[in-house]
């Protein structure tokens, strides 16, 4: 019986004159279990090369079905015939053929075939595509695949290996043309916006290694959730939103666990902001709640190790507070980091605890008093005298003033010739952002930044011991 079923559809699929004809015969074959029999017959390799002639000079629908046929049949052989239907998948993938996500309507595919199933082999010969069309092609397929999970899959695998930079693909879907999609599909956003980041969750955490996150990745993200979804205050929240948002959270915090650095950047946290906004009007759902636990975790650690070092960060409160959906319940987050460390800044402190100190005129003649106690140092005296020497030489380098300019150089040149005696070196330059550090850097007005990143006004001093040891005598000014 076997053996007549396979006479037959080998017959067919020879005498076939049409994709049509040869997709019905190989679906016969396929059913018998008779592939790899059939794919071993002289005339079944030579109509396959007239199936490789069609993926290669067709057009339309009859080349993306030939083209489809070819990965189908090449899932279920081995040998001879698997080779060449990589030769012809490669001849005919050097060029772009017409769009496969068009193929949508049972009536446009073989009896007893599914579009979407179409869909993802072509997907899969992209494999063997070249040129520089085809990252295009894959995002614009990605952009608009709208039922088949596992084609949505295949193409970010295809973008993996194309492009690693998981920023470049959420820009290049944030650039489709999403009203026009809207005009000619379902208007599913919600459910668009959750299969995307979906996809994308599971192809990072399968191919980690072969993706790289960066700065751009989260505001990339916060975009796409926005030119996907509009959402109003005054109109009811769409459909599946809350599963829109729960995949987007995921995806997320599979960025940040994929590059650590970006755990203390308050703007790989963007998506939060949408989210906020999204919900502002009511508390989150239960399950995206419990997904932004590990959201709110990475931000108090964060947060935490900013503190140790002496820095604040208002954007970073503000982003967990919008994890956390309550104003009251990051305060308390706050607290618990002043509470549970010590050694803390005491202007730390009081800004995580929400405390504002008044300064007293007795505090304040104290530190002057230990600041010019602090001062009877010979270091610490030619310390801001080496300052104001680098300063004015760079004045004099643009005055016109030659004699006056001459007369600076000579003393500043004794100033530095002391500097050097007692082993003192400027390290900054003026204009240079870095990040805060207490122990280093202080503001004009003795307050904490707002922000970690600071840009310098007045370079650091510091001595070298002759140990090798080097301690800083004049911290750096700095400013936001």
């Amino acid at each position: 019986m076997a053996s007549e079923i396979e006479e037959s559809a080998v017959l067919d699929f020879v005498q076939g004159g049409t994709v049509w004809l040869k997709w019905d015969a190989a679906r016969r074959l396929m059913a018998a279990r008779q592939m790899q029999a059939a794919a071993a017959r002289p005339e079944f390799q030579s109509a396959f090369n007239e199936l490789g002639g069609i993926c290669a000079q067709g057009h339309g629908t009859d080349q993306l079905l030939a083209i489809a046929l070819v990965v189908r049949i090449s899932e279920l052989v081995k040998g001879e015939l698997k080779v060449a239907a990589a030769e012809v998948l490669s001849k005919a993938l050097t060029n772009q053929p017409d769009p496969f996500w068009t193929i949508s309507d049972t009536k446009e595919v073989p009896t007893e075939a599914k579009p979407s199933e179409i869909r993802e082999n072509i997907a899969l010969a992209l494999t063997h595509a070249s040129g520089s069309w085809v990252i295009q092609y894959v995002i614009e397929a990605l952009a608009r695949e709208d039922k088949s999970a596992r084609c949505r899959l295949e193409l970010c695998r295809q973008l993996v290996l194309r492009e690693p930079q998981l920023s470049r693909w959420i820009e290049m879907l944030n650039a489709q043309p999403w009203s026009e999609i809207w005009k000619t599909e379902s208007s599913d956003r919600a459910g668009r916006l959750r299969d995307l980041a979906g996809a994308m969750t599971i192809t990072m955490r399968s191919t980690r290694t072969a993706i790289a996150v960066d700065e751009n990745t989260g505001p990339a993200l916060a975009t796409l959730m926005q030119k996907l979804l509009l959402v109003s205050p005054r109109l009811p929240r769409p459909p599946r939103l809350a599963d829109a948002c729960l995949a987007t959270v995921e995806l997320l915090d599979e960025i940040l666990a994929t590059e650590f650095t970006l755990i203390a950047d308050p703007e790989s946290y963007a998506p939060l902001a949408v989210l906020s906004r999204w919900w502002q009007s009511s508390s989150y759902p239960a399950q995206l709640s419990e997904a932004l636990v590990s959201i709110a975790r990475k931000l108090t650690s964060a947060i935490r190790l900013r503190a140790r070092l002496g820095q604040r960060s208002e954007t970073l409160s503000l982003r967990l507070r919008q994890a956390l959906g309550s104003e009251s319940a990051a305060a308390d987050a706050l607290a618990s980091i002043a509470q549970s460390e010590t050694g803390l800044d005491p202007a730390i402190e009081d800004w995580l605890c929400g405390r504002e100190r008044e300064s007293s005129s007795t505090s304040a003649a104290v530190g002057s008093l230990l600041s010019e106690f602090a001062g009877h140092g010979i270091a610490g005296s030619v310390a801001p005298l080496l300052l104001d020497c680098t300063e004015a030489m760079e004045a004099a380098a643009r005055s016109n003033d030659l004699n006056a300019a001459s007369e600076l150089r000579r003393l500043c040149g004794r100033i530095q010739s002391l500097a050097v005696e007692l082993k003192l070196g400027v390290i900054g330059r003026p204009g240079e952002m870095t990040e805060f550090n207490s122990a280093v850097h202080r503001t004009l007005d003795g307050s904490i930044p707002s922000e970690p990143m600071v840009r310098i006004i007045r370079p650091i001093v510091i001595q070298r011991h002759a140990d090798g040891s080097q301690e800083v005598v004049e911290r750096a000014v700095v400013g936001q």
